[in-house]
Protein backbone atom coordinates (compact mmCIF):
# COMPACT_ATOMS: atom_id res chain seq x y z
CA UNK A 1 0.00 0.00 0.00
CA UNK A 2 1.12 3.60 -1.00
CA UNK A 3 2.37 5.85 1.73
CA UNK A 4 -0.20 8.74 2.16
CA UNK A 5 1.71 11.87 2.29
CA UNK A 6 -0.24 14.88 3.05
CA UNK A 7 2.18 18.56 2.47
CA UNK A 8 2.20 20.54 5.75
CA UNK A 9 0.66 24.03 5.19
CA UNK A 10 3.84 25.95 6.02
CA UNK A 11 2.49 29.41 5.31
CA UNK A 12 2.35 31.32 7.73
CA UNK A 13 5.66 30.15 9.07
CA UNK A 14 6.60 31.69 5.92
CA UNK A 15 5.23 34.79 6.21
CA UNK A 16 6.81 35.77 9.19
CA UNK A 17 9.89 36.03 7.05
CA UNK A 18 11.38 38.82 5.39
CA UNK A 19 11.99 36.64 2.05
CA UNK A 20 8.66 34.84 2.25
CA UNK A 21 7.51 35.81 -1.27
CA UNK A 22 10.76 33.37 -2.52
CA UNK A 23 10.28 30.99 0.21
CA UNK A 24 6.24 30.33 -0.98
CA UNK A 25 7.17 30.48 -4.48
CA UNK A 26 9.19 27.74 -3.97
CA UNK A 27 7.82 25.88 -1.82
CA UNK A 28 4.00 26.08 -3.39
CA UNK A 29 5.74 24.48 -6.54
CA UNK A 30 6.49 21.30 -4.58
CA UNK A 31 4.22 18.22 -3.98
CA UNK A 32 5.76 15.20 -3.17
CA UNK A 33 8.66 14.49 -0.53
CA UNK A 34 11.45 14.23 -2.94
CA UNK A 35 10.38 17.82 -4.25
CA UNK A 36 10.17 18.80 -1.06
CA UNK A 37 13.71 17.35 -0.09
CA UNK A 38 15.08 19.19 -3.63
CA UNK A 39 13.59 22.19 -2.13
CA UNK A 40 15.68 21.72 1.51
CA UNK A 41 18.76 21.29 -0.83
CA UNK A 42 18.41 24.42 -3.03
CA UNK A 43 17.71 26.86 0.33
CA UNK A 44 21.04 25.57 1.57
CA UNK A 45 22.93 26.06 -1.41
CA UNK A 46 21.21 29.73 -1.45
CA UNK A 47 21.95 30.01 2.19
CA UNK A 48 25.89 28.99 1.46
CA UNK A 49 26.30 31.39 -1.80
CA UNK A 50 24.90 34.38 -0.80
CA UNK A 51 26.70 37.38 1.03
CA UNK A 52 23.01 39.14 2.53
CA UNK A 53 23.18 37.74 5.75
CA UNK A 54 19.79 37.69 6.92
CA UNK A 55 18.83 35.90 3.11
CA UNK A 56 20.86 33.69 4.85
CA UNK A 57 19.55 32.90 8.19
CA UNK A 58 16.14 32.90 6.69
CA UNK A 59 17.08 30.26 4.18
CA UNK A 60 18.65 28.41 6.82
CA UNK A 61 16.04 28.10 9.20
CA UNK A 62 13.52 27.48 6.59
CA UNK A 63 15.32 24.33 5.03
CA UNK A 64 16.46 22.81 9.04
CA UNK A 65 12.67 23.03 9.60
CA UNK A 66 11.38 21.84 6.41
CA UNK A 67 14.52 19.17 6.79
CA UNK A 68 12.61 18.33 10.15
CA UNK A 69 9.51 18.09 9.08
CA UNK A 70 10.31 15.33 6.69
CA UNK A 71 12.46 13.50 8.37
CA UNK A 72 11.31 13.76 11.93
CA UNK A 73 15.71 14.55 12.75
CA UNK A 74 16.75 17.59 13.12
CA UNK A 75 19.38 18.78 10.33
CA UNK A 76 22.24 19.13 13.14
CA UNK A 77 22.10 15.46 14.02
CA UNK A 78 22.19 14.53 10.64
CA UNK A 79 25.33 16.20 10.90
CA UNK A 80 26.70 14.46 13.70
CA UNK A 81 26.41 16.73 16.90
CA UNK A 82 22.52 17.38 17.39
CA UNK A 83 20.42 16.81 20.39
CA UNK A 84 18.46 13.65 18.28
CA UNK A 85 21.70 11.79 17.62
Amino acid sequence: MKELFIKPDLKMYFDAMPIRVWLNADYDKANTPQQLADVVHKWLGIAENTKDELKKHCYEIAAYNLYSILTKRTYQSQLGYGINN
